[in-house]
């Protein structure tokens, strides 16, 4: 009779060969099993299709056969086919390939930056050894070594796909794969702080440090900066490692902490600290400003600061022809910026006497330069000279004179120069390109042009700003006597204000101002996301205005740094304000003022939604008033920064 078919022989293999690799200590062996209630003669072997007759193996007592042979090969791939015959025929097995095998383990996961650990040992070659494990790791990188251990580092978040490829001492290979999901890293802890930390004796002459620090894998930053420990904020969503102050004290210590952010998540730096350098001798000047003599003076001029005025003294034959003689106030403005001034007064030492506003390419008698002037009785006009060296130029005078308004634009290398009799609405008045320079001088100059003697010119609304910084209609000037010139700028649509100033309190106020005008009807919306606390008094306010005197009526919801939020008003100009209900609310939080005829009401939300109503005051009935951001720091020696967001004026409601 025909023999039946072999039973169990995959398992049998499978069995033999798991010995095999444990012990690797004999020749690998192909054993199988047979039906007893066969009759076998004899049993062959066929290896990659070469057949061998190894006879009638000896069988146990009850007829069935635990056979096994030694396999003739070690490592690579076979296919190997167990018959049994008799004189009848031969039935096969089905075919047994006999290959090494891959397994690469995982899935894994890991994060960006940091070495992820694979491992293969599940990886078998079952008649030979595995020689080689390389890896493709699906970031474009391979690697391969003869541990079944190995690691690799990814450089950014994704999943990607590993492949691994063995290969036994026979040659042949196996392949297999799997993934590794990579998540992003929390930017590195900022370090390498400039100025070092601890550093005594920094100089603020002839520049203003800039804040500079290292962060691997940071988007954005966030800057704490100040005089107490620790500092509270002063910038966010800084896209650079550097901060440049607004002004710097002499002999003060100042603290600073930048915290990285990203995708994964939150770093937050040390705190460093530095000293500046005691005070220069130039003057009472607030920082940043700095003041010296340009060119050949006969008589050495000075400038003093007091309440918001900037009076300025000095002689010299002209800011005319190839060369200048003057006293300047000055500070440096790296890029694209813009100087605002109104001239308050002008001694009459000549009808040329000047009070001006430059731009200055740098310190030199014959530097290129762009100024608008106000002369003692000659008017106002554009002046410049488009080369070191070369002949200053005029555009046409007007016939005005102090108090008015002057104002600078740079960009690029371009200077434009504007006139102004409120302020407010500016006329162009010339235009010129000076040499290229990534940081020019911008401030108040006056030359008496009479080098005999001494002339001096008052200037107050005294504003420097980055160009760009407030996008139209929004402008921005400090309103009263404040004792640190304010600024403002707008990055993509969070408004940073910062100012100084006693208080918006009493019968006069005192504060940083981003406003635009609005005729009749109207509403103005914000949340204030961040108070710097200065004092806790510091506010941070949305304000309806019916002028920029310091005693102008107005009405302005607060957000105070530690004192709540409240509805504040002046009814009249020059009476004393007065205040509704506080509440213990604290930024961040939403502010709401709405004028409908003469009546200004507020409102205040926790989310910009549900509005709570927190008072109404009647104003003198005007046209057109001034709507917009308010800032005081409440202590009149310091400036403090407020961020808004969500800020938007709604004309007609």
């Amino acid at each position: 009779m025909k023999t039946t078919l072999l039973r169990n022989i995959l398992f049998a293999v499978a069995f033999v060969v798991a010995s095999r690799i444990a012990a690797h200590a004999q020749a690998p062996t192909l054993a199988w099993n047979e039906d007893p209630s066969s009759t076998v003669t004899g049993y062959s072997l066929t290896i990659d299709g070469v057949r061998t007759d190894y006879h009638l193996i000896p069988v146990s007592a009850n007829g069935t056969c635990n056979c096994s042979v030694p396999l003739p090969f070690s490592g690579g791939r076979h296919t190997v086919v167990v018959g049994a015959y008799n004189t009848i025929g031969e039935t096969r097995s089905a075919s047994l390939v006999i290959a090494p095998s891959a397994n690469a383990g995982g899935p894994y996961s890991g994060s960006a930056g940091t070495a992820l650990a694979v491992n293969a040992s599940g990886s078998n070659a079952p008649t030979g050894t595995i020689t080689g494990y390389a890896w493709s790791w699906g970031d474009g990188a391979t690697s391969a070594g003869s541990s079944p251990q190995a690691s690799h580092t990814y450089a950014a978040a994704g999943t990607n796909t590993i492949t691994l490829t063995i290969t036994d001492n026979a040659g042949a290979t196996a392949s297999a794969t799997t993934t590794a999901t990579i998540t992003g890293k929390a930017p590195s802890t900022p370090s390498n702080p400039t100025p070092a930390s601890g550093l005594t004796g920094v100089s603020t002459f002839p520049v203003l440090p800039t804040l500079t620090w290292s962060s691997s894998g940071a988007a954005s930053y966030t800057v704490n900066f100040g005089t107490t420990n620790p500092p509270p904020l002063a910038a966010a969503s800084l896209t650079s490692a550097s901060y440049a102050p607004s002004s710097l004290a002499a002999a003060r210590t100042y603290f600073w902490q930048v915290i990285g952010h990203n995708g994964a998540g939150t770093t937050t730096g040390p705190i460093w600290s530095f000293t500046t350098a005691a005070a220069s001798p130039s003057g009472p000047l607030p920082s940043p400003w700095l003041d010296r003599d340009i060119g050949a003076v006969g008589i050495a001029g000075n400038a003093t600061y007091s309440s918001g005025v900037y009076a300025v003294t000095g002689s010299g034959a002209d800011i005319w022809n190839a060369a200048d003689a003057f006293h300047f106030v000055y500070q440096p403005l790296a890029g694209n910026g813009q100087i605002v001034a109104r001239v308050a007064t002008v001694q009459n030492v000549n009808p040329w006497t000047k009070a001006e506003v430059m731009i200055r390419n740098s310190l030199a008698t014959d530097s290129a330069f762009a100024s608008m002037l106000v002369s003692s009785a000659k008017g106002v006009e554009f002046q410049s000279r488009a080369a070191n060296g070369a002949s200053a130029t005029a555009g046409t005078a007007v016939t005005n004179a102090a108090p008015y308004w002057i104002k600078l634009v740079r960009t690029g290398n371009s200077v434009a120069g504007f006139r102004s009799a409120d302020g407010v609405t500016w006329t162009a008045a010339g235009t010129v390109t000076l040499p290229s320079s990534s940081s020019v001088f911008v401030g108040l100059a006056v030359t008496s042009h009479d080098n005999t003697t001494k002339g001096t010119a008052t200037f107050d609304q005294v504003t420097v700003a980055a160009s760009g910084s407030l996008p139209a209609p929004w402008q921005h000037t400090d309103v009263g006597s404040v004792g640190v010139a304010g600024k403002a700028s707008v990055a993509t649509t969070v408004f940073s204000v910062t100012g100084s100033g006693a208080d918006i309190w009493n019968a006069a106020d005192a504060f940083q101002f981003v406003y635009q005008s609005l005729a009749g009807n109207g509403q103005i919306v914000a949340r204030v996301t961040a108070v710097q606390n200065v004092n806790p008094w510091t506010k941070a306010e949305v304000m309806i205005r019916n002028s920029l005197a310091a005693n102008a009526a107005f009405a302005s919801m607060v957000v105070s740094s530690a004192n709540g939020v409240q509805f504040q008003s002046r009814a009249t100009a020059g009476a004393n304000a007065t205040a509704g209900a506080d509440v213990a609310n604290a930024a961040p939080y939403w502010i709401k003022l709405v004028r409908s005829g003469a009546t200004v009401s507020g409102f205040r939300s926790a989310d910009g939604a549900t509005w709570t109503a927190a008072g109404t005051v009647t104003l003198p009935s005007s046209a057109s008033v001034f709507i917009g951001l308010a800032v005081t720091s409440h202590d009149n020696t310091k400036i403090a920064t407020v961020t808004f967001d969500n800020v938007m004026v709604t004309p007609g409601t």
